[in-house]
């Protein structure tokens, strides 16, 4: 996975979900497909997402680190 081979390049929490076991983020969040990394503030209000499968280099850019 790739966010696993990022993580010592990463500086913000990660929460990864099993979609099964939790339909209340699954609703919150709307989604629909996985893979999906949602960005979210300290709230938990959602601030961007990406969907599918994504390289390291489109991951930080992404989460902007």
């Amino acid at each position: 996975m790739v966010i696993n081979g990022a993580k010592d390049k990463i500086n913000i929490p990660i929460e990864e979900i099993d979609i099964d076991q939790n339909m209340d983020a699954v609703k919150k969040y709307n989604i629909r497909g996985v893979p999906v990394l949602i960005l979210a503030d300290d709230s938990g209000n959602e601030i961007d997402r990406m969907t599918g499968m994504t390289d390291e280099k489109k991951l930080l850019e992404f989460i902007g680190d």
